[in-house]
Protein backbone atom coordinates (compact mmCIF):
# COMPACT_ATOMS: atom_id res chain seq x y z
CA UNK A 1 0.00 0.00 0.00
CA UNK A 2 1.56 3.35 -1.35
CA UNK A 3 2.30 5.62 1.87
CA UNK A 4 0.31 8.91 2.16
CA UNK A 5 2.87 11.18 0.70
CA UNK A 6 2.68 14.64 3.20
CA UNK A 7 3.67 17.07 0.18
CA UNK A 8 1.42 20.03 -1.28
CA UNK A 9 -0.40 20.49 -4.25
CA UNK A 10 -1.98 23.41 -3.47
CA UNK A 11 -3.41 25.33 -0.94
CA UNK A 12 -6.61 26.34 -0.06
CA UNK A 13 -7.85 29.67 1.90
CA UNK A 14 -11.94 29.34 2.90
CA UNK A 15 -13.88 31.53 4.07
CA UNK A 16 -16.69 30.37 7.25
CA UNK A 17 -20.20 30.69 6.11
CA UNK A 18 -19.64 30.76 2.54
CA UNK A 19 -22.48 31.95 0.61
CA UNK A 20 -23.16 30.66 -2.62
CA UNK A 21 -24.09 33.01 -5.38
CA UNK A 22 -25.78 32.11 -7.96
CA UNK A 23 -23.65 31.63 -10.75
CA UNK A 24 -21.33 29.67 -8.40
CA UNK A 25 -23.91 27.45 -7.52
CA UNK A 26 -22.30 23.82 -7.08
CA UNK A 27 -23.59 21.43 -9.82
CA UNK A 28 -24.47 17.73 -8.63
CA UNK A 29 -22.57 16.60 -11.82
CA UNK A 30 -19.13 17.46 -10.11
CA UNK A 31 -17.22 15.97 -7.11
CA UNK A 32 -17.45 19.25 -4.81
CA UNK A 33 -14.52 20.89 -3.02
CA UNK A 34 -16.66 22.33 -0.88
CA UNK A 35 -15.23 21.96 3.03
CA UNK A 36 -17.13 23.32 6.33
CA UNK A 37 -15.50 25.58 8.24
CA UNK A 38 -12.01 27.55 8.16
CA UNK A 39 -8.95 25.50 6.30
CA UNK A 40 -5.78 26.36 6.25
CA UNK A 41 -4.29 23.52 4.20
CA UNK A 42 -2.27 21.68 1.72
CA UNK A 43 -4.66 20.23 -1.46
CA UNK A 44 -3.36 16.39 -1.72
CA UNK A 45 -4.43 13.18 0.21
CA UNK A 46 -5.17 14.71 3.43
CA UNK A 47 -5.37 18.44 4.28
CA UNK A 48 -2.05 19.82 6.43
CA UNK A 49 -1.95 22.98 8.51
CA UNK A 50 0.53 25.53 7.94
CA UNK A 51 3.56 23.82 9.44
CA UNK A 52 2.70 20.27 7.19
CA UNK A 53 0.88 18.38 10.17
CA UNK A 54 -1.72 16.57 9.18
CA UNK A 55 -5.22 17.63 9.53
CA UNK A 56 -7.38 14.65 8.23
CA UNK A 57 -8.82 13.36 4.68
CA UNK A 58 -8.76 16.26 2.32
CA UNK A 59 -12.74 16.64 0.32
CA UNK A 60 -10.60 17.82 -2.74
CA UNK A 61 -7.85 14.84 -2.46
CA UNK A 62 -7.14 14.40 -6.00
CA UNK A 63 -5.54 10.91 -7.41
CA UNK A 64 -2.06 10.02 -8.02
CA UNK A 65 0.04 9.44 -11.41
CA UNK A 66 3.29 8.65 -11.19
CA UNK A 67 4.09 9.02 -14.99
CA UNK A 68 4.11 12.86 -15.48
CA UNK A 69 1.69 14.38 -13.11
CA UNK A 70 1.94 13.67 -9.40
CA UNK A 71 -1.78 14.47 -8.58
CA UNK A 72 -4.41 14.34 -11.32
CA UNK A 73 -8.51 16.08 -10.69
CA UNK A 74 -10.81 15.19 -13.24
CA UNK A 75 -14.13 16.38 -13.00
CA UNK A 76 -13.49 18.93 -9.78
CA UNK A 77 -15.53 21.76 -8.95
CA UNK A 78 -13.37 24.53 -6.73
CA UNK A 79 -15.09 26.55 -4.65
CA UNK A 80 -12.20 29.58 -3.98
CA UNK A 81 -13.16 31.85 -0.97
CA UNK A 82 -9.50 33.40 -0.82
CA UNK A 83 -6.49 31.88 -2.46
CA UNK A 84 -5.45 28.65 -4.29
CA UNK A 85 -1.78 28.21 -4.58
CA UNK A 86 -0.17 25.20 -6.68
CA UNK A 87 3.18 23.99 -5.44
CA UNK A 88 3.50 20.56 -7.12
CA UNK A 89 2.96 19.00 -10.69
CA UNK A 90 -0.70 18.50 -11.16
CA UNK A 91 -3.08 18.12 -13.90
CA UNK A 92 -6.80 19.67 -13.97
CA UNK A 93 -9.51 18.07 -16.69
CA UNK A 94 -12.54 19.38 -17.25
CA UNK A 95 -12.79 21.16 -13.58
CA UNK A 96 -14.52 24.62 -12.73
CA UNK A 97 -12.53 26.92 -10.81
CA UNK A 98 -14.97 29.55 -8.96
CA UNK A 99 -13.46 32.70 -7.34
CA UNK A 100 -14.90 34.79 -4.71
CA UNK A 101 -14.02 39.03 -4.73
CA UNK A 102 -10.35 39.14 -5.07
CA UNK A 103 -9.35 35.85 -5.03
CA UNK A 104 -6.24 34.03 -7.22
CA UNK A 105 -4.60 31.34 -8.45
CA UNK A 106 -1.31 30.89 -7.86
CA UNK A 107 1.40 28.85 -9.65
CA UNK A 108 4.70 28.64 -7.95
CA UNK A 109 7.50 26.53 -6.90
CA UNK A 110 7.76 22.66 -5.84
CA UNK A 111 7.12 22.67 -2.46
CA UNK A 112 7.17 26.02 -1.60
CA UNK A 113 4.68 26.89 0.50
CA UNK A 114 5.80 24.76 3.47
CA UNK A 115 8.79 26.15 3.52
CA UNK A 116 9.69 29.57 1.98
CA UNK A 117 12.76 29.85 0.60
CA UNK A 118 12.93 25.89 -0.05
CA UNK A 119 16.18 24.51 -0.93
CA UNK A 120 14.62 22.20 -3.43
CA UNK A 121 11.98 25.17 -4.79
CA UNK A 122 12.21 24.12 -8.48
CA UNK A 123 9.80 24.72 -11.74
CA UNK A 124 5.97 22.96 -11.99
CA UNK A 125 4.23 21.82 -14.37
CA UNK A 126 -0.04 23.03 -14.19
CA UNK A 127 -1.62 21.69 -16.70
CA UNK A 128 -5.62 22.75 -17.23
CA UNK A 129 -7.71 20.70 -19.73
CA UNK A 130 -11.21 21.92 -21.01
CA UNK A 131 -11.37 24.01 -17.37
CA UNK A 132 -13.31 27.06 -16.62
CA UNK A 133 -12.37 29.88 -14.39
CA UNK A 134 -14.73 32.65 -13.50
CA UNK A 135 -15.78 34.92 -10.61
CA UNK A 136 -18.41 35.01 -8.58
CA UNK A 137 -19.95 37.88 -7.44
CA UNK A 138 -17.04 40.46 -8.51
CA UNK A 139 -13.75 40.08 -9.74
CA UNK A 140 -10.96 37.68 -9.30
CA UNK A 141 -7.59 38.83 -9.46
CA UNK A 142 -6.64 36.14 -12.32
CA UNK A 143 -3.62 33.16 -12.71
CA UNK A 144 -0.41 34.47 -11.38
CA UNK A 145 3.04 32.92 -11.14
CA UNK A 146 5.26 33.77 -7.82
CA UNK A 147 9.00 32.51 -7.89
CA UNK A 148 11.14 32.30 -4.65
CA UNK A 149 15.21 31.94 -4.31
CA UNK A 150 15.15 33.15 -8.22
CA UNK A 151 14.16 30.26 -9.64
CA UNK A 152 12.41 29.93 -13.48
CA UNK A 153 9.14 30.27 -12.88
CA UNK A 154 6.68 27.43 -13.84
CA UNK A 155 5.34 25.43 -16.44
CA UNK A 156 1.86 25.89 -17.79
CA UNK A 157 -0.55 24.57 -20.24
CA UNK A 158 -4.21 25.69 -21.10
CA UNK A 159 -5.98 23.75 -23.44
CA UNK A 160 -9.37 24.07 -24.48
CA UNK A 161 -10.13 26.17 -21.26
CA UNK A 162 -12.49 29.36 -20.81
CA UNK A 163 -11.23 32.00 -18.15
CA UNK A 164 -13.35 35.19 -17.38
CA UNK A 165 -14.17 37.62 -14.65
CA UNK A 166 -10.44 38.69 -14.00
CA UNK A 167 -8.82 41.36 -13.42
CA UNK A 168 -5.68 40.25 -15.22
CA UNK A 169 -6.62 36.85 -16.02
CA UNK A 170 -3.45 35.14 -16.93
CA UNK A 171 -0.27 36.95 -15.68
CA UNK A 172 2.99 35.59 -18.37
CA UNK A 173 5.98 36.46 -15.83
CA UNK A 174 8.92 34.79 -14.07
CA UNK A 175 10.57 33.19 -16.76
CA UNK A 176 7.82 30.65 -16.93
CA UNK A 177 7.07 28.57 -20.14
CA UNK A 178 3.53 29.17 -20.98
CA UNK A 179 1.46 27.10 -23.74
CA UNK A 180 -2.07 28.45 -24.12
CA UNK A 181 -4.13 26.81 -27.20
CA UNK A 182 -7.61 26.76 -28.25
CA UNK A 183 -8.87 29.31 -24.49
CA UNK A 184 -11.19 32.04 -24.26
CA UNK A 185 -10.56 34.87 -22.45
CA UNK A 186 -13.83 36.58 -21.72
CA UNK A 187 -15.18 39.65 -19.92
CA UNK A 188 -11.92 40.35 -18.08
CA UNK A 189 -9.71 43.66 -17.39
CA UNK A 190 -6.85 42.32 -19.06
CA UNK A 191 -6.98 38.89 -20.76
CA UNK A 192 -3.34 38.27 -20.56
CA UNK A 193 -0.25 40.30 -18.84
CA UNK A 194 3.00 39.54 -21.05
CA UNK A 195 6.27 40.84 -19.28
CA UNK A 196 8.70 38.14 -18.91
CA UNK A 197 9.14 34.92 -20.00
CA UNK A 198 11.28 31.77 -21.42
CA UNK A 199 8.28 30.54 -23.71
CA UNK A 200 5.17 31.99 -24.72
CA UNK A 201 3.37 30.04 -27.71
CA UNK A 202 -0.59 31.33 -27.57
CA UNK A 203 -2.88 29.57 -30.80
CA UNK A 204 -6.55 29.35 -31.77
CA UNK A 205 -7.47 31.43 -28.56
CA UNK A 206 -10.07 34.58 -28.81
CA UNK A 207 -9.85 37.31 -26.18
CA UNK A 208 -13.54 38.83 -26.38
CA UNK A 209 -14.67 41.81 -24.64
CA UNK A 210 -19.05 40.70 -23.93
CA UNK A 211 -19.48 44.14 -21.93
CA UNK A 212 -20.34 42.56 -18.90
CA UNK A 213 -17.84 43.54 -16.55
CA UNK A 214 -18.17 42.32 -13.02
CA UNK A 215 -17.56 44.92 -9.94
CA UNK A 216 -14.41 45.33 -8.43
CA UNK A 217 -12.94 43.50 -5.53
CA UNK A 218 -12.60 45.55 -2.78
CA UNK A 219 -9.14 47.39 -2.83
CA UNK A 220 -9.21 47.23 -6.84
CA UNK A 221 -10.13 50.90 -8.01
CA UNK A 222 -11.08 50.95 -11.91
CA UNK A 223 -12.39 53.80 -13.36
CA UNK A 224 -15.98 54.45 -14.47
CA UNK A 225 -15.08 53.78 -18.17
CA UNK A 226 -12.77 50.79 -18.28
CA UNK A 227 -13.85 47.67 -20.55
CA UNK A 228 -12.33 44.88 -21.67
CA UNK A 229 -8.71 44.81 -22.64
CA UNK A 230 -6.72 41.71 -24.73
CA UNK A 231 -2.97 41.44 -24.48
CA UNK A 232 -0.93 43.98 -22.82
CA UNK A 233 3.08 43.59 -22.15
CA UNK A 234 5.24 46.39 -21.17
CA UNK A 235 8.81 46.91 -20.86
CA UNK A 236 9.59 44.11 -22.64
CA UNK A 237 11.98 44.13 -25.83
CA UNK A 238 10.51 41.49 -27.91
CA UNK A 239 6.82 40.58 -28.06
CA UNK A 240 5.52 38.39 -31.82
CA UNK A 241 2.36 37.10 -32.82
CA UNK A 242 3.60 35.99 -36.06
CA UNK A 243 3.28 32.12 -36.77
CA UNK A 244 0.36 31.64 -39.57
CA UNK A 245 -1.07 28.83 -37.71
CA UNK A 246 -0.85 30.46 -34.32
CA UNK A 247 -4.26 32.26 -35.49
CA UNK A 248 -6.18 34.33 -32.37
CA UNK A 249 -8.95 36.28 -32.18
CA UNK A 250 -9.58 39.40 -30.93
CA UNK A 251 -13.29 40.70 -30.68
CA UNK A 252 -14.66 43.74 -28.78
CA UNK A 253 -11.96 44.98 -26.38
CA UNK A 254 -10.95 48.56 -25.93
CA UNK A 255 -7.15 47.77 -26.48
CA UNK A 256 -6.63 43.92 -28.39
CA UNK A 257 -2.99 44.11 -28.46
CA UNK A 258 -0.89 46.89 -26.04
CA UNK A 259 3.06 47.06 -26.47
CA UNK A 260 5.17 49.61 -24.65
CA UNK A 261 8.99 49.02 -24.88
CA UNK A 262 11.20 49.51 -22.06
CA UNK A 263 14.68 50.97 -22.21
CA UNK A 264 16.55 48.44 -24.17
CA UNK A 265 15.39 48.39 -27.93
CA UNK A 266 11.93 46.86 -28.37
CA UNK A 267 10.65 45.17 -31.14
CA UNK A 268 6.74 44.03 -31.80
CA UNK A 269 5.37 41.74 -34.33
CA UNK A 270 1.81 41.12 -34.97
CA UNK A 271 0.93 38.77 -38.06
CA UNK A 272 -2.10 36.23 -39.45
CA UNK A 273 -4.26 37.69 -36.16
CA UNK A 274 -7.96 38.35 -36.24
CA UNK A 275 -9.50 41.84 -35.25
CA UNK A 276 -13.51 42.53 -34.87
CA UNK A 277 -14.91 45.37 -33.29
CA UNK A 278 -12.47 46.51 -31.15
CA UNK A 279 -11.64 50.36 -30.32
CA UNK A 280 -8.06 49.75 -30.60
CA UNK A 281 -6.38 46.52 -32.68
CA UNK A 282 -2.85 47.11 -32.36
CA UNK A 283 -0.99 50.06 -29.94
CA UNK A 284 2.49 50.32 -30.16
CA UNK A 285 4.62 52.44 -28.46
CA UNK A 286 8.46 53.27 -27.33
CA UNK A 287 9.29 50.77 -29.80
CA UNK A 288 12.68 50.18 -32.22
CA UNK A 289 10.47 48.06 -34.71
CA UNK A 290 7.05 47.60 -35.75
CA UNK A 291 6.05 44.84 -38.31
CA UNK A 292 2.28 44.17 -38.67
CA UNK A 293 1.54 42.10 -41.90
CA UNK A 294 -1.15 39.70 -43.42
CA UNK A 295 -3.84 40.39 -40.53
CA UNK A 296 -7.66 40.77 -41.13
CA UNK A 297 -9.07 43.97 -39.11
CA UNK A 298 -12.78 44.38 -39.51
CA UNK A 299 -15.39 46.94 -38.14
CA UNK A 300 -12.26 48.69 -35.59
CA UNK A 301 -12.36 51.96 -34.49
CA UNK A 302 -8.48 52.47 -34.94
CA UNK A 303 -6.38 48.96 -36.52
CA UNK A 304 -3.03 50.11 -35.93
CA UNK A 305 -1.75 53.11 -33.51
CA UNK A 306 2.38 53.80 -33.09
CA UNK A 307 3.21 55.98 -30.79
CA UNK A 308 6.49 58.24 -30.08
CA UNK A 309 8.93 54.85 -31.56
CA UNK A 310 12.38 55.42 -30.50
CA UNK A 311 15.23 56.84 -32.46
CA UNK A 312 16.03 55.09 -35.43
CA UNK A 313 12.87 52.98 -35.40
CA UNK A 314 11.67 50.75 -38.59
CA UNK A 315 8.22 50.96 -38.78
CA UNK A 316 6.71 47.93 -41.53
CA UNK A 317 3.10 47.77 -41.81
CA UNK A 318 1.70 45.44 -44.87
CA UNK A 319 5.54 45.09 -46.23
CA UNK A 320 5.12 41.56 -45.63
CA UNK A 321 1.88 40.81 -46.50
CA UNK A 322 -1.27 43.42 -47.00
CA UNK A 323 -3.23 43.52 -43.88
CA UNK A 324 -7.24 43.44 -44.70
CA UNK A 325 -9.00 46.70 -43.40
CA UNK A 326 -12.51 47.20 -43.93
CA UNK A 327 -14.80 49.60 -41.83
CA UNK A 328 -18.50 49.29 -40.53
CA UNK A 329 -20.88 51.04 -43.12
CA UNK A 330 -22.21 53.42 -39.75
CA UNK A 331 -18.69 55.17 -39.54
CA UNK A 332 -17.02 53.21 -36.68
CA UNK A 333 -13.91 53.12 -38.22
CA UNK A 334 -12.21 56.19 -37.78
CA UNK A 335 -8.39 55.68 -38.60
CA UNK A 336 -7.13 52.53 -40.02
CA UNK A 337 -3.65 53.62 -39.00
CA UNK A 338 -2.33 56.14 -37.11
CA UNK A 339 1.40 57.63 -36.76
CA UNK A 340 1.66 60.00 -33.97
CA UNK A 341 5.34 61.68 -33.05
CA UNK A 342 7.27 59.59 -35.50
CA UNK A 343 9.86 61.95 -36.19
CA UNK A 344 12.63 60.02 -35.17
CA UNK A 345 11.84 56.90 -36.55
CA UNK A 346 14.36 55.98 -39.36
CA UNK A 347 11.80 54.61 -41.51
CA UNK A 348 8.15 54.15 -41.69
CA UNK A 349 6.41 52.18 -44.68
CA UNK A 350 2.92 51.38 -44.95
CA UNK A 351 1.72 49.04 -48.24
Amino acid sequence: MKAVRFLSVAMLLFSLNCVQSQDCTPDPNFIQCLPSGSLHGYLFQVFQDTWGDPQGPSPCAGGWNATKFEYEFKDFEFHIHEDLYIDLDVKYTNCRFYFYGGSKLVITNKHAIIQEPHPNATDIDAEFIDCEFSGCNELWQGIKPVVYDNHAGPNVTLTGCEIRDAYIALEVSRRGNFDISSTDFIDNVIGMEATWWRRLNISGCTFEGQNILKPPYSGLTLNSNVSQNGIISELRETFSVLNSVDVNSFINLKCAIRFTGGSSPSRLGVSNQIFVANDTCIHAENTSSVSVNRNDMTYNSIGINVVNPKAGAQINIGTGGKNTMSCANNGLCFSAIQLRNVQNAERAIIN
